[in-house]
């Protein structure tokens, strides 16, 4: 079992678990582990990005894929109380007040180490179309960090409404000084993110979290993890307060999770074992309308794909996925017949030849095309099969795999534990 200081290996499909180190050097070297876990490819050409979407909500709630860093969920409360301070000389300019903040936020990680992975608005200076705060903003409010429960913009247009004397300023005039308590919840420790007094940021501002911002993450995500279905996260985290860390690069390779959850995670193995034959195949198809470009693998790789995951599909029980919680609750019906027929036909190939040229298989690609791209076809030809860009190699295992978030689940859990200076 490596050790993050001993040096990590390069991610190959298999589990994986590595123990932070307290030092610098190892956990950089653990968050270069973490960005090689991130399976490359486009996840929704054909469809299956709700269904990514109901399983990732299941395994990271809380968590999106445009997330970078947890210590955000610090800094973004940090600012929003030093607007609180300032309410009265910002009054109708606080979105703008925010923005400004948010840019400066990025300047100031970027003047400590602009080094730091996951700088959000690093390649243009903080001048981003969204910014963190939008980014985070729906974990804020189900993790009860941000309590008043309403959106950033409304939020933002309370705060302009803010009296000359501090107050809020009702359609006849009247002020009240109740509405001027803060949304925050009392205990998010942002001291050492934004002096009080100041309202600068304070000097050689860093991703890390503090312990103290470690520990009051930690506690808010088990909370939250207490009122609903156990996830991935939770059960990551409970791991961490015993003082373990677990870098697993997909779902499935977590052990020692409950009945429910488990189940979950063997349908959504074997959801992304689909995704990756039908495009590996899809891909192919395009391939042959454009015969001026050289095929650089799919079929080695279906073929591949095809033995490993035979048996798998063979098992995999599609009345019961559609039956899951999340997926019985959506309007799945064309995704599930989709499943369905592509499968039952790859599985009554003999070989994997035979699976990757079924003409029947090839229809279903062709008519799940139709209905997930109507406006944007590529296997009818025309603009949009010329605009198509594929990938130089087809040779990697984990491309097209849908990994639910995990990318980002890894480096929240990795922050925290490194916060909290988690060593073995």
């Amino acid at each position: 079992m490596p050790k993050v200081g001993d040096g990590l290996p390069r991610y190959v499909p298999r589990s994986s678990v590595a123990w932070v180190g307290s030092s610098r050097a190892e956990i950089l070297q653990a968050r270069q582990a973490l960005r090689s876990m991130r399976p490359a490819g486009v996840l929704d050409e054909l469809g299956f990005l709700t269904l990514l979407g109901v399983f990732s909500d299941r395994f990271y709630p809380r968590l999106s894929t445009v997330m970078t860093r947890a210590r955000y969920f610090i800094f973004i409360p940090a600012i929003f109380r030093a607007l609180e301070r300032e309410a009265r000389s910002v009054r109708r300019n606080a979105e703008r007040y925010v923005e400004q903040r948010q840019k400066e936020l990025c300047k100031a990680l970027m003047a400590t180490d602009e080094s730091q992975p996951g700088i959000i608005g690093k390649l243009r200076a903080g001048d981003v179309v969204i910014h963190p705060s939008r980014i985070y903003w729906s974990g804020l409010r189900e993790l009860e960090i941000y309590e008043a429960g309403i959106s950033e913009a409304a939020l933002l247009r309370d705060i302009a409404a803010v009296g000359t004397d501090g107050g809020m300023s009702d359609d006849d005039g009247i002020v009240h000084e109740s509405d001027t308590a803060s949304t925050w919840h009392p205990e998010c420790p942002t001291d050492a993110v934004i002096d009080n007094a100041t309202n600068a940021f304070k000097s050689n501002l860093s991703l890390a979290l503090t312990v103290e911002e470690a520990e009051y993450l930690l506690q808010r995500m088990l909370r939250r993890e207490e009122n609903g279905p156990p996830s991935l996260l939770g059960q990551r985290l409970q791991a961490l307060r015993g003082g373990q860390l677990a870098l697993d690069a997909w779902p499935w390779e977590t052990t020692g999770l409950p009945a429910s959850l488990q189940r979950s995670v063997e349908h959504a193995r074997r959801l992304s074992r689909v995704a990756r034959g039908t495009q590996l195949q899809y891909h192919a198809m395009l391939f042959e309308l454009r015969p001026e470009d050289e095929d650089t693998g799919t079929f080695d790789a279906f073929s591949d794909w095809w033995e490993a995951s035979y048996d798998d599909l063979r098992s995999w029980d599609l009345d019961e996925f559609a039956q899951l919680d999340g997926v019985a609750r959506l309007d799945q019906r064309q995704t599930l017949k989709f499943l369905r027929d592509w499968v039952a036909r790859v599985l009554r190939a003999r070989t994997s030849h035979q699976a990757f040229s079924d003409a029947e298989a090839r229809r279903e690609i062709r008519l799940r095309e139709l209905n997930t791209r109507p406006s944007k076809p590529r296997l009818p030809g025309g603009f949009h099969l010329k605009e198509w860009r594929p990938p130089a190699s087809y040779k990697s295992t984990t491309l097209f795999g849908l990994e639910y978030r995990q990318g980002i689940g890894n480096q929240v859990v990795l922050d925290i534990a490194a916060g909290l200076g988690v060593s073995v």
